[in-house]
């Protein structure tokens, strides 16, 4: 009996060992995978970051734009206003 189980231990143990070792290189290997997944996600939240960071600079300047385009159209509606009163005392 006591034969039987040490070949029975002889065979099972090398086995059991190789199916410890391959679960231990998955594990590893899923970690890696893991921690790759981590680095892409945090480098795609930095991307994120700054290209918002640049459509808030776009919009601060495109606001800029406006009011100046906004204080050249009164401009010029004043000295079209100012034009039209000088015409009219000229008359």
């Amino acid at each position: 009996m006591e034969d039987q189980a040490q070949e029975r231990a002889v065979r099972v143990v090398p086995m059991v060992t190789a199916q410890v070792q391959a679960a231990e290189s998955r594990a590893s290997q899923v970690h890696k995978e893991d921690t790759d997944q981590v680095l892409i996600l945090s480098r795609q939240r930095e991307v994120t970051e700054d290209t918002a960071v640049d459509h808030q600079a776009q919009a601060s300047q495109v606001r800029d734009l406006a009011d100046i385009v906004v204080m050249v159209v009164e401009d010029q509606a004043v000295e079209r206003c100012v034009i039209v009163l000088v015409l009219g005392l000229i008359d």
